[in-house]
């Protein structure tokens, strides 16, 4: 091969990511598809030009190198910025369903829905870049497999016209043309334009002629309508996959042109915005489309939704029922809460059954991105405007604004029986004397529930801590499974402000290796969050059945917790296996580097905080004292908190830190994991101040029992230098040098990440006694904080 071959080579493989030539295999444990299977695929393939220009006999060749995998509700398998081994598939969808989020100003925005028969990720068979999205499993779903090595080999170079397949790609995420066939999705690929805005532009101007349909393709928009004196109102801004100029497409019920109901301007501050636009009069293929995309763009819609996300306090409200069994085994309410509709629905918002080839539905009657919530929302609207009643008496049809207007027979009932006939000012109408948002939850009915609300089973205690109980709850609608985290709120008074950092960030996240909040509410007395069902314990767990005894003389181990001994036959605690340890601590390594990268130092980093599911990989849990760095100065904090004994010297003086205190603690986890004691507690002491006394101590020295390897001891006493600038992974090389350490050679990030790397064996867990009295801490030491600020307004 000369060396003009050899750069073309090397050029394909950057953008492509895999060999041309090698020819590739399925995974050993894969579960392939077979000639049944066929006819589904294909039908859901040819939906893409890229597979639609193949002949038959390559499709089915394709078919026949794909490969099922199950994916757990709640399941990340899709991560918005990942690159490599983890962005190198596409995904059609088998049975159950999928959320698509993209991320805008720290918001975590729903784009699109995935269900069966439709297909996602199908960039990564054509170039080697990065996720521009998070696909989440909505419910238990599966989904078949293609991977890029195999598209590559077999079919890259009969793909087709290069723009026509990058439009059509795109087209594939915008969730509103999913209904189109592939003959009508070919025509609007011929007839589209291309156009691009600068910031500030007004692309469409309320009033005039609708004349073009847009969608963005990158770029942010937004979505505002002037009042009579022509004040500007913001409904909600749009982002990359969204539409507007529906108008354009409207069905006309005389000879008038349409008209556009909104301004949109490309938004301000930021780049250009780049759009597909379709003439009015090539856009016939669209109108079957305009009553799904009428009902996403109602502005009062946009406008809940969009402060639901910005958590403004301003969002409609929900009742959340939480039940559970009495002695006779019968469900009985045990608290009423206020949630959020928009999280509620989301939660509603799953479906389990598969479709099947040639099975025939009204492709145009599409569930919308946020179809339940629409539903709900109008059932919400329903009540409100046509039983509703005032504080004058009066019908009120703008109550949906209140924050607690669940109005059925219970709470018309209450209104009569809470009325006087006091006249004055009213006309004669008598007045409610119960008009505050709490009342009116706790009068919500089980019709209010089901139609717009929640209703949580409550179960076991999974643990409990200083200030919460965790619990396991099933929501009983879709029977999915969630740990419940409630907080009294009389034992937060003074680290209020950590509670609301905890909501903002947990809500935020989507990272494989960290536990995702889908819900937070309160009732009078708690406040609650709903997050990731993790069954299988934590890192402590893991400990305590792994752990063993190793005699210094003789050989031999005993399974056991506890040190006895000394001298020539001592007997040393051994923790973890080395590479289970290694395998963990580089899962929590990736985590930090997440959270780093986007602002978020942890600050409570133990075993008893990294959760395991079922297949072995861990979750980063209990972000109560996280805190978002990216607005402070120099992004420092001053605030001491954490657990005695993994808290870092610059934690302890406060005069400043940032995200040094994390690498801190992950040396004190380290050494947790791989010995079953505590750096800074030998000898052992009960006094918490004498443990922090050591660490800020310069002259006092850790000790290492003999059975650790060099590179171990390396690794850990480089993560705990107490001048935080030496310290590894925060020296010049940052998290790369940390990742490149000895210890950890042999690990393969990008499998890891992607979560193809399997542990090195399922861990042994033996689950430590849950304690069922909130305030009482399963730990030996107690997590303390010394900042108090704010209240739960917008809980």
């Amino acid at each position: 091969m000369g060396l003009k071959e050899m750069g073309v080579v090397s050029r394909a493989l950057a953008i492509t990511g895999g060999h041309l030539w090698r020819r590739p295999s399925l995974p050993s444990s894969a579960s392939s598809a077979v000639q049944e299977d066929f006819p589904f695929l294909i039908e859901a393939l040819n939906k893409l030009l890229i597979f639609n220009n193949l002949p038959p006999e390559k499709q089915a060749m394709l078919c026949s190198y794909m490969y099922l995998r199950e994916v757990p509700a709640g399941d990340i398998l899709i991560r918005e910025g990942e690159e490599g081994v983890a962005a190198s598939e596409l995904y059609v969808v088998k049975s159950g369903e999928f959320e698509v989020l993209q991320k805008y100003e720290d918001l975590n925005v729903r784009v699109n829905r995935k269900e069966a028969g439709d297909i996602f990720g199908e960039v990564a068979l054509l170039y080697s870049v990065p996720r521009n999205a998070t696909v989440v499993a909505l419910s238990d779903s599966s989904v078949w497999v293609l991977t890029r090595e195999f598209f590559n080999y077999y079919v890259r170079q009969e793909s087709g016209n290069v723009r026509d397949i990058q439009l059509d790609i795109f087209l594939n995420s915008v969730h509103v043309i999913q209904p189109l066939n592939k003959t009508e999705r070919q025509k609007l690929v011929e007839d589209l334009d291309e156009e691009v805005f600068l910031s500030g532009d007004i692309v469409c101007k309320q009033g005039t002629a609708a004349n073009k349909f847009y969608i963005i393709m990158k770029g942010e928009a937004t979505l505002f309508t002037n009042d009579n004196n022509g004040k500007e109102e913001v409904l909600t801004e749009l982002f990359s996959g969204e539409f507007f100029g529906e108008e354009s497409i409207a069905p006309k019920e005389d000879s008038s042109e349409n008209i556009y109901n909104n301004t949109i301007r490309a938004s301000k501050g930021g780049e250009s915005m780049h759009c597909i636009s379709i003439p009015v009069e090539k856009a016939d293929v669209l109108r079957p489309l305009y009553e799904m995309m009428q009902r996403e763009k109602k502005p009062e819609l946009m406008r809940s939704k969009w402060m639901s996300l910005k958590n403004t306090g301003k969002d409609v409200p929900c009742p959340i029922f939480i039940k559970e069994k009495d002695a006779t085994g019968k469900l009985v309410i045990v608290s009423r809460a206020r949630g959020h509709l928009y999280e509620a629905a989301r939660l509603r918002d799953h479906k389990k059954a598969s479709k099947k080839h040639g099975e025939k539905s009204d492709r145009y009657k599409r569930g919308s991105v946020d179809e339940s919530y629409i539903a709900s929302y109008n059932a919400y609207r329903r009540r409100s405007s046509t039983r509703s009643v005032s504080s004058d008496g009066s019908n009120d049809s703008s109550a949906h604004e209140d924050l607690g207007s669940f109005l059925t027979d219970s709470f018309m009932n209450n209104i009569r029986e809470n009325t006087t006939d006091d006249s004055e000012g009213t006309g004669g109408a008598a007045r409610p004397q119960v008009s505050s948002a709490s009342m009116l939850i706790r009068n919500a009915s089980e019709e209010d529930v089901k139609e717009f609300g929640l209703s949580l089973i409550k179960g076991a205690i999974l643990g409990s801590g200083a200030f919460s109980v965790v619990y396991e709850v099933c929501e009983e609608r879709s029977k999915r499974k969630f740990a419940m985290k409630r907080i009294a709120k009389s034992s937060v008074d003074h680290c209020r402000s950590h509670i609301l950092c905890e909501q903002k960030i947990t809500r935020n996240i989507t990272h494989p290796f960290v536990i995702r909040q889908y819900a937070s509410f309160q009732d009078k007395k708690h406040l609650y969050f709903l997050f990731d069902y993790l069954p299988s314990g934590d890192l402590m767990d893991v400990l305590c059945g792994e752990a063993r005894l190793m005699r210094t003389s003789g050989g031999g181990f005993t399974s056991c917790l506890k040190r006895s001994g000394d001298g020539e036959n001592a007997k040393f605690l051994v923790g973890l296996d080395e590479k289970l340890a290694q395998f963990y601590v580089a899962q929590i390594i990736l985590v930090l580097e997440y959270l780093h990268w986007n602002g978020i130092v942890y600050r409570d980093l133990k075993p008893e905080n990294v959760l395991v599911d079922e297949r072995g990989f861990v979750k980063l849990g209990d972000f109560g004292f996280a805190k978002n760095l990216k607005n402070l100065p120099e992004e420092k904090t001053t605030t001491f908190c954490g657990t005695p004994g993994y808290v870092a010297p610059e934690n302890v003086f406060t005069q400043g830190y940032s995200y040094s205190v994390d690498f801190w603690s992950l040396g004190v986890l380290t050494y947790v994991l791989l010995t079953g004691k505590q750096p800074f507690n030998q000898p052992r002491t009960n006094d918490p101040m004498v443990v922090v006394q050591r660490i800020v101590d310069p002259h006092w020295e850790i000790q290492y029992p003999p059975y650790m390897k060099p590179a171990a001891k390396e690794f850990i006493q480089e993560l705990l230098q107490r001048e935080h600038q030496k310290r590894l992974g925060c020296r010049e090389g940052g998290v790369l040098e940390l990742k490149t350490h000895k210890w950890l050679k042999g690990i393969p990030w990008e499998m890891l990440a992607a979560k193809k790397y399997k542990p090195p064996h399922m861990p042994t867990i033996s689950k430590r006694r849950r304690r069922s009295k909130p305030g009482i801490q399963n730990d030996t030491e107690q997590s303390f904080d010394s900042e108090t600020k704010n209240f739960f307004v917008n809980f």
